[in-house]
Protein backbone atom coordinates (compact mmCIF):
# COMPACT_ATOMS: atom_id res chain seq x y z
CA UNK A 1 0.00 0.00 0.00
CA UNK A 2 1.35 3.24 -0.72
CA UNK A 3 -1.26 5.81 -0.12
CA UNK A 4 -4.24 5.35 2.29
CA UNK A 5 -7.20 7.17 1.63
CA UNK A 6 -8.87 8.34 5.06
CA UNK A 7 -12.19 8.09 3.56
CA UNK A 8 -11.84 4.91 3.32
CA UNK A 9 -12.57 3.70 7.02
CA UNK A 10 -13.95 -0.01 8.38
CA UNK A 11 -13.88 -0.45 12.07
CA UNK A 12 -13.71 -4.15 12.55
CA UNK A 13 -13.90 -5.44 16.09
CA UNK A 14 -12.70 -2.36 17.76
CA UNK A 15 -9.94 -1.66 15.18
CA UNK A 16 -10.41 1.29 12.30
CA UNK A 17 -8.47 -0.11 9.00
CA UNK A 18 -7.85 2.28 6.36
CA UNK A 19 -7.10 1.48 2.93
CA UNK A 20 -6.16 2.81 -0.32
CA UNK A 21 -9.05 2.06 -2.60
CA UNK A 22 -12.32 0.87 -2.14
CA UNK A 23 -11.62 -2.81 -4.21
CA UNK A 24 -9.63 -3.41 -0.97
CA UNK A 25 -11.84 -2.20 1.52
CA UNK A 26 -14.57 -4.45 -0.30
CA UNK A 27 -12.02 -7.51 -0.23
CA UNK A 28 -11.27 -6.70 3.53
CA UNK A 29 -14.86 -6.76 4.24
CA UNK A 30 -16.10 -9.54 2.38
CA UNK A 31 -13.84 -11.45 4.34
CA UNK A 32 -11.87 -10.21 7.16
CA UNK A 33 -10.79 -13.18 8.91
CA UNK A 34 -8.10 -13.86 5.83
CA UNK A 35 -6.26 -10.50 6.54
CA UNK A 36 -6.99 -10.34 10.27
CA UNK A 37 -7.28 -13.96 11.27
CA UNK A 38 -10.00 -14.29 13.72
CA UNK A 39 -11.61 -17.30 16.83
CA UNK A 40 -13.55 -19.45 13.88
CA UNK A 41 -10.88 -19.88 11.10
CA UNK A 42 -7.54 -18.66 13.41
CA UNK A 43 -4.62 -16.79 12.15
CA UNK A 44 -4.92 -15.52 8.51
CA UNK A 45 -2.43 -17.11 5.94
CA UNK A 46 0.19 -13.68 6.03
CA UNK A 47 -0.06 -14.31 9.53
CA UNK A 48 1.26 -17.73 9.22
CA UNK A 49 3.90 -16.40 6.70
CA UNK A 50 1.83 -18.41 3.74
CA UNK A 51 1.45 -16.89 0.04
CA UNK A 52 -1.26 -17.77 -2.29
CA UNK A 53 -0.83 -17.66 -5.80
CA UNK A 54 -3.50 -17.04 -8.29
CA UNK A 55 -3.62 -17.51 -12.16
CA UNK A 56 -5.97 -15.93 -14.49
CA UNK A 57 -5.88 -16.25 -18.33
CA UNK A 58 -7.38 -13.43 -19.89
CA UNK A 59 -8.45 -13.85 -23.59
CA UNK A 60 -8.61 -11.01 -26.30
CA UNK A 61 -10.28 -11.21 -29.19
CA UNK A 62 -7.79 -9.77 -31.76
CA UNK A 63 -4.18 -9.81 -31.51
CA UNK A 64 -2.39 -6.50 -29.71
CA UNK A 65 0.37 -4.74 -30.62
CA UNK A 66 3.62 -4.47 -28.38
CA UNK A 67 2.85 -0.82 -27.24
CA UNK A 68 -0.56 -1.96 -26.04
CA UNK A 69 1.07 -5.09 -23.91
CA UNK A 70 3.31 -2.38 -22.29
CA UNK A 71 0.68 0.13 -21.45
CA UNK A 72 -1.64 -3.06 -19.97
CA UNK A 73 2.06 -4.88 -18.19
CA UNK A 74 1.99 -1.10 -16.18
CA UNK A 75 -1.38 -0.95 -15.40
CA UNK A 76 -2.01 -4.68 -14.04
CA UNK A 77 1.21 -4.59 -12.24
CA UNK A 78 -0.03 -1.66 -10.27
CA UNK A 79 -2.69 -2.98 -8.81
CA UNK A 80 -2.10 -4.78 -5.09
CA UNK A 81 -1.51 -8.68 -5.94
CA UNK A 82 -0.48 -8.76 -9.24
CA UNK A 83 3.36 -10.18 -9.22
CA UNK A 84 3.84 -10.86 -12.82
CA UNK A 85 2.04 -10.77 -16.07
CA UNK A 86 3.02 -12.74 -19.27
CA UNK A 87 2.01 -12.64 -23.07
CA UNK A 88 1.68 -15.67 -24.54
CA UNK A 89 0.15 -16.27 -28.24
CA UNK A 90 -3.53 -17.60 -28.15
CA UNK A 91 -4.09 -21.23 -29.17
CA UNK A 92 -6.92 -21.13 -31.69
Amino acid sequence: MTKVDRSLLFNYRGIDHYFCSSQCLDRFKAHPHLFVGDPKHGMSPKQKGQTALKKCRIGFAEPIDDELKVVMQQSLLSLMGIESLVFEESLL
